[in-house]
Order: C-alpha cells, then structure tokens, then sequence
C-alpha cells in the first residue's frame, strides 16, 4: 500500500497548494513519536475545526480509523474557545467587527444585514469549567424578569420569578452586503420567545453596532 501511494505522489503533478500543505503535515506528525510535540498547521486546525462544527461523529469516525492525523480535540477547544461564552451581546466578537469595519475603505461597505436564528439546544445543566457556574437556565434582562413576576401574579401562583431552563440558543449574525464578513456578535438562552423580547434585544443589537461603525 505505501509503495502504491508512493507511485500516486510521485506522478502527481498538479497538486493545488492546500493539497501539498495536508500531505506535509501527515508526513510531519506520522514522524513524531509524540504527536501533542506537533505544532499544526494553521490551514491544518481550521479544516478539523470545519469537520468537527459540520458533525462530531464523523470527526470521531475519521480520528478512530487512523487513516488521517488531526490536531487533538483539546487543541480544537482552545482555538474555538478563544472568548468565554456569555449570554447577550459578546464584547470580543463586537470588537471584532469594529476592527474590520475600521479598515474599510467605502462607505458602503458598512452596510450590513442583521440575520437571526433559533436552534434548539438539549436541556441539561453542564458546569463552565472556568470558575465552576451552572450553566442552563435562562438569563433575564430586568424587564423580562418584571414580565416574569407580573404573569405570576396576574396567575396567581407564587409571586416569585423562577429561572426557566433554556431549550433552544436565539444567535444574531451580521453579514456584510458587500463583503464576505459572516460574525456571530450576540447570543440568548431562551425558553419561549415572545415578540417583546425579540424587539427588545433586536434593537439593543442595532444599537450596538450602530456605535461600533456598522
């Protein structure tokens, strides 16, 4: 098999530049004793990143047959948890956009659409590893929580607001109209979206990026 695959190599010759790059860095870790000493390719850790996003099975049924070297799933959790996760708006992907837009050279490259998305979510409580916080149930804005308490009362169950738990993630994108930009600046736990609150944080999000620039 080695010798076949050494006679495919050697008579290839239009071999795209992305193509060279994955066969080096097979040859590279297949080398290393120990495959964390590896330092990957930065081409390398974005196409695991893409395998993994589009379907963790797959990614786990590539690493497990041993046909393909990738980067370690802790290298993969580092690089796609650069910011802490929090709910609303995020500070790092908002300041992102900002620096993009600040090099923009038209006017009418600022001009953006505002995309938003439900998806559901499995109803579990996990604990964030960095300081240990329960992580599922619905974080409320002061006027949700002020919903909250009225609807209890007007039911007449007990006047106090108890957090839901979250079944499904509301993200806001922004993607460009004349640019490729595609980033995600905002996400909600949610338990059941109601139009206030879609207009409420909807345009809060303008109004975020309104001040950035956008």
């Amino acid at each position: 098999m080695s010798e076949s695959l050494y006679d495919i190599l050697s008579e290839a010759k239009n071999l795209s530049e992305v193509q060279k790059m994955f066969l080096q860095e097979q040859l590279k870790c297949s080398g290393k004793s120990d495959p964390r000493a590896h330092r990957w390719h930065p081409s390398m850790i974005r196409l695991a990143l893409y395998v993994r996003m589009q379907s963790p099975s797959a990614d786990d049924a590539l690493r497990d047959s041993g046909v393909i070297k990738l980067p370690c799933k802790r290298t993969l959790f580092d690089y796609s948890h650069a910011f802490e996760p929090q709910a609303g708006v995020s500070d790092g992907m908002m300041k992102i956009a900002k620096d993009k837009v600040s090099k923009l050279k038209e006017n009418y490259q600022l001009y953006a659409d505002l995309m938003v998305d439900e998806m559901y979510v499995s109803k579990n409580l996990v604990y964030r590893q960095s300081d240990g916080q329960v992580v599922g149930y619905v974080h409320s804005s002061d006027v949700e929580k002020e919903v909250m308490h009225l609807e209890n009362h007007v039911s007449g169950k007990d006047t106090e607001a108890k957090l839901p738990m979250a079944n499904k993630i509301l993200a806001y994108m922004v993607k460009g109209l004349t640019s490729s930009d595609k980033i995600v600046v905002a996400s909600y736990p949610v338990n059941q979206l109601t139009k206030e609150i879609l207009y409420q944080r909807t345009w809060e999000i303008i109004s975020r990026l309104e001040r950035a620039g956008i």
